[in-house]
């Protein structure tokens, strides 16, 4: 977990309370959940989670900002529940730092979701086994958003960390061109195109936009899997 100085400490302190009083919001020092904590510790060594393993991030170190944020916003459901979203915010924020420098053991993750197989570490089958937890309480429309923004979540840290070898371009075509993987390239171009796109202020603009930016990829992707399908027959 990343650690911070008394002054980094301090300094975040007063930007919220500054946020706060603008706010007109007056913050109150709520106690620790220790019940709850306890719970999650319970689930974990039921569920298998190694807590403690010298060397490694462990799960127990998040334990704290899940409790943390379920018993003040969550406050109002059930105990059972309560205890598995403290540990499905647990496990993401475990998931943000522990593959942060090294995201590729991520990238089996979708597959071995889907096939049901185990995955790389027993922390990431834990997670699963938390969302399919969550997936049997609610609904089925809340029950598909929170898998598939799990999976989203996945996808953004590898994509992140393929940006974050990529030079600094000045367009965002040439920073396209400059990626191995045509199908990466169609995959950025998508997600943007569906996150502004539903925007009625944004919509004309993308249209002319992409339209533009597309063609090259497209044709390429398009040649790319001839090519490929020519090979294999």
């Amino acid at each position: 977990m990343t650690s911070y100085s008394t002054v980094e400490k301090e300094s975040f302190r007063q930007t919220i309370h500054n946020l706060l009083q603008g706010c007109h919001v007056s913050p109150r020092r709520a106690s620790f959940d220790h019940d709850l904590h306890q719970l999650c510790l319970n689930k974990c060594q039921r569920d298998g989670v190694p807590l403690d393993v010298e060397g490694e991030v462990t799960v127990k170190e998040y334990l704290a900002p899940g409790v943390i944020m379920v018993s003040t916003a969550y406050a109002h459901i059930p105990r059972q529940l309560q205890t598995i979203i403290a540990l499905y915010v647990t496990f993401t924020i475990w998931i943000d730092d522990r593959f942060a420098a090294n995201p590729e053991p991520l990238a089996s993750f979708g597959a071995r979701f889907v096939r049901g197989e185990a995955q790389v570490e027993k922390g990431l089958d834990a997670w699963v086994k938390v969302i399919k937890e969550l997936m049997e309480i609610y609904p089925a429309a809340q029950a598909n958003l929170i898998c598939t923004a799990s999976l989203n979540f996945m996808t953004a840290m590898l994509v992140e960390d393929g940006l974050k070898k990529q030079p600094v371009r000045s367009s965002f075509t040439m920073a396209l061109w400059d990626l191995n993987d045509v199908r990466q390239q169609m995959c950025i171009i998508g997600h943007l195109q569906h996150i502004f796109g539903t925007s009625p202020v944004h919509a004309k603009r993308l249209r002319c936009s992409f339209s533009r930016q597309i063609s090259p990829f497209c044709c390429s992707f398009g040649q790319e899997h001839v090519s490929e399908h020519s090979e294999s027959v």
